[in-house]
């Protein structure tokens, strides 16, 4: 005869004889105060309503009772693992990853839930996500590190058609994993990706403030974050409000907004009693100078398109007072104003002394060309440096995550660079063979 697929698992998978209608009709007059919530399960199980079978399986998760130690373990042994074929297989993967801490070695548990399970890579890779866990708390990195490289592939050939759950699992793991590898910045761009897959409802809120606090000190810490747009737009960091952990989103909004000043305030009311950012002070000194260094660069070369319309203006003669008579007695020096509309040099704001960005920058003049080797190598700005004239001219600044009022400000600009453009072409229309 054939052999039961059950025989060759593991003791704690072997199950009791009995049906999954009477189990639960066990469970009713064991536990009456829970009678609705098992005999709703006994009518989706009869009626075969496997897809909401297997939503009200993973809500009772959120139930005291279930909480209780024993209680969801001792469903999943007698009801939910004898739906297996019934259910879908990656909600069955996520109802035994519900148990796993319940069993003594979970490691074998996982391993057999995942040999019931075949040819589908989501729920494969939810188990293995949870087996990742499992062996980071162990200290076992190299194990773990295989699992997220098994996972990343599978994630990479279905990108696009994977569970948004799959997602959050591996970056989840991923995060927790670069966090014991004290990776800053790797925590950080796994745990922003994390958010950005799970609801914030479904993080509870203690660990929502934890997450909070860990990004934003992973975000500060960083060795290549310089963007905290994403961040500080998303609701996890209103949980540090009224906290002693307040302090944390305005350190963070400092270095956002490359306030040197503020930096200096709030490390030395509290960041200097923070054993990892006070072992980091001349890294967080030489960040929120380039911070401050981004926010010039920014703000300076969101004027170069008004000043450049100018040189448009200038150049084709576009001033309202004058005539083509006017344009073609400043023929002659037509050729040095094309240079300038080129070039920019002379009337943008992209070109900036060195002395004003060591004013700016709080540095010694001597240190700002190091301050600007460091940030082109950090590929937050280029550029071109004029040894001559002790000066930089800017070509690009990283672009950033905007704030509403940033974003109010951009619009006006918008606005302001159509109207100018329909001014030339206004002009063009009419006064064009004048200027040919």
């Amino acid at each position: 005869s054939t052999q039961s697929t059950w025989e060759n698992l593991p003791s704690f998978l072997s199950l009791p004889m009995s049906t999954p209608e009477a189990f639960l009709d066990s469970q009713v007059s064991q536990y009456p105060e829970q009678t609705e919530s098992f005999n709703q399960l006994k009518d989706l199980y009869k009626n075969r309503l496997w897809h909401q079978l297997a939503l009200k399986l993973k809500s009772l998760s959120n139930l005291s009772f279930f909480q209780q130690p024993g209680h969801l373990l001792r469903l999943h042994e007698n009801f939910v693992s004898k739906c297996q074929k019934q259910l879908n297989p990656l909600d069955y993967a996520i109802l035994s990853v519900e148990v796993v801490s319940s069993h003594a070695d979970p490691l074998a548990f996982l391993q057999a839930v995942t040999q019931q399970i075949e040819g589908d890579e989501q729920a494969k890779l939810i188990l293995g996500m949870e087996t990742a866990k499992i062996l980071i708390q162990k200290g076992n990195l190299e194990e773990a590190k295989s699992c997220l490289d098994d996972a990343k592939k599978v994630l990479d050939s279905l990108s696009g058609a994977m569970d948004e759950i799959c997602q959050s699992a591996y970056y989840r793991t991923a995060m927790d994993f670069h966090k014991t590898k004290n990776n800053a910045a790797d925590y950080f761009s796994n745990a922003i990706l994390f958010l950005t897959y799970t609801p914030l409802a479904s993080i509870r809120v203690v660990e929502q403030r934890r997450l909070a606090v860990d990004l934003t000190l992973a975000g500060i810490l960083g060795k290549t974050i310089y963007n905290f747009g994403e961040l500080l737009q998303h609701p996890i960091l209103s949980t540090l409000k009224g906290t002693t952990d307040e302090w944390l989103y305005e350190f963070l909004q400092s270095f956002n907004q490359g306030n040197i000043n503020r930096f200096h305030q709030l490390f030395t009311q509290h960041g200097s009693s923070n054993p990892g950012l006070k072992s980091e002070e001349s890294f967080l000194n030489q960040k929120i100078r380039i911070m401050a260094l981004i926010e010039l660069v920014y703000s300076r070369m969101s004027r170069v398109r008004g000043r450049a319309a100018a040189v448009h203006a200038d150049v084709l003669g576009l001033p309202s007072h004058n005539t083509g008579d006017d344009l073609m007695q400043d023929e002659e020096n037509k050729e040095d104003k094309v240079d300038g509309l080129n070039g920019a040099e002379q009337v943008d704001n992209r070109s900036i002394p060195f002395e004003l960005l060591a004013t700016h920058c709080q540095c010694p003049a001597d240190q700002v060309e190091h301050l600007l080797m460091k940030s082109f190598s950090l590929k937050v700005v280029k550029g071109k440096i004029d040894e001559v004239l002790k000066s930089v001219r800017f070509t690009w600044v990283q672009p950033r995550t905007l704030n509403l009022q940033q974003i109010k400000v951009l619009q006006e600009r918008v606005v302001s660079w159509a109207s100018e453009v329909a001014h030339t072409t206004s002009y063009l229309q009419k006064h064009g063979a004048a200027i040919l």
